[in-house]
């Protein structure tokens, strides 16, 4: 709806404007843009932190999901969907 209804405002975050190619425009927060950059420089401050957990109960499945996102192109793909993916993450 915040792309439907001209002149809105709302929340959502960079990962979903960018996956979803939302026609959305982040607003600055004292004069930093969200991106990528901004917030790995530590220069913008709100930010999720998504945890994936596997056990070794887990099912293969689940551990094939986890070694794909530690992967160089699971990680190329988090990157370039708006997600900050820190170095040695694993």
């Amino acid at each position: 709806m915040l792309a439907k209804v001209n002149g809105s405002f709302g929340a959502a975050s960079l990962a979903q404007i960018v996956s979803e190619k939302r026609q959305l425009r982040p607003l600055s927060l004292d004069g930093v843009a969200p991106s990528l950059t901004a917030l790995a420089r530590g220069a913008y401050p709100y930010y999720k932190i998504f945890y994936v957990v596997a056990g070794p109960q887990s099912s293969s499945g689940a551990r094939l999901y986890v070694d794909f996102l530690s992967s160089a192109e699971g990680r190329t793909i988090l990157a370039r969907t708006g997600h900050l993916v820190p170095r040695g993450a694993r």
